[in-house]
């Protein structure tokens, strides 16, 4: 099933990892600065306030057939991908100890 909020993208997660996944509308202007202030370059600023922008207006909202005509191996789904990579968010969340739970949140522009 083709999940195309990022709020439902973040309810798949919920099932694999065991632990409620909630999406949070950050406000943009915060969030980058926030980036700014961990000092990422005005080069990495405007990237990321580009693509968050380019995701409030749902422009990355598609879907296509060909990672399955390029590799043809079918794409995972949003499931199947958290389960593939969970270690690497329990190897990450044990190194995230004493961050804020604002560093984790699901997020767009």
């Amino acid at each position: 099933m083709l999940r195309s909020t990022l709020r439902e993208i973040a309810e798949d997660y919920t099932p694999v990892l065991g632990r409620p996944i909630t999406y949070v509308n950050v406000p943009l202007e915060p969030w980058v600065e926030r980036i700014r202030s961990i000092g990422a370059s005005a080069h990495v600023v405007a990237h990321l306030e580009s693509m968050a922008m380019l995701h409030r207006d749902n422009r990355y909202d598609r879907s296509s057939d060909d990672v399955s005509l390029l590799t043809s191996v079918p794409p995972l789904s949003i499931e199947d991908f958290v389960r593939a990579h969970q270690s690497d968010s329990k190897s990450r969340t044990s190194n995230d100890r004493g961050r804020s739970s604002n560093n984790r949140a699901v997020r767009s522009g």
